[in-house]
């Protein structure tokens, strides 16, 4: 589930946008330039979205389906 930012925060990645969403993995402020999609698919035809930082996006423990696998 994606968490809307209700408050006015500076994203936490680049420190310059104004956030929008809190990143589904850890949590931070991003904003519309360094926020990532990507589709978190489980159950019998469910499919969550998530907002990630790059950070996460690319974690395979916290998004499963589209991270990076460990050399």
């Amino acid at each position: 589930m994606i968490s809307i930012v209700t408050d006015l925060r500076l994203c936490e990645v680049c420190r310059t946008g104004s956030a929008i969403v809190y990143c589904t993995g850890c949590g931070i402020p991003l904003c519309r330039q360094c926020r990532r999609f990507d589709m978190y698919a489980h159950d019998c035809g469910s499919v969550d979205t998530l907002a990630l930082c790059h950070i996460c996006f690319d974690d395979i423990d916290i998004n499963p389906w589209g991270g990076k696998r460990p050399d």
